[in-house]
């Protein structure tokens, strides 16, 4: 399984597929190992797309992190926007498995990373 080094951060994720990125956040404290996560990578991929499924911090197999000033949400963003520019990839498609409170893009320092359309 691959890991980056984001911000002093290890994070899990894994590239299903090629083509335009898309990110696949599952929620709650669930991983990417997650029934359905991993599935819908792979349908993407099917769609030539590439799917990107990662484990946020403080879930799966990235490493546990409660520290400094910024709230969870803002860490994670910024995990994510750091795990895009690891990978050289962007814009991307986000899909959240529920809502966009974990790794709300708005939040994140990169924003330009992130696009809501091609």
């Amino acid at each position: 399984m691959p890991r980056a080094d984001i911000d002093g951060i290890e994070i899990a994720y894994e590239v299903i597929g090629e083509g335009k990125p898309w990110t696949i956040t599952p929620g709650g404290r669930y991983s990417k190992d997650d029934p359905g996560i991993r599935e819908l990578g792979q349908a993407l991929a099917a769609g030539g797309y590439s799917a990107i499924i990662w484990d946020r911090p403080n879930c799966g197999a990235s490493e546990v992190r409660f520290d400094g000033d910024e709230s969870e949400s803002e860490i994670q963003a910024d995990a994510l926007a750091g795990l895009v520019k690891h990978l050289g990839v962007g814009p991307v498609m986000m899909q959240h498995w529920c809502c966009l409170t974990h790794c709300d893009p708005l939040s994140c320092s990169n924003c330009e990373r992130f696009s809501p359309r091609w």
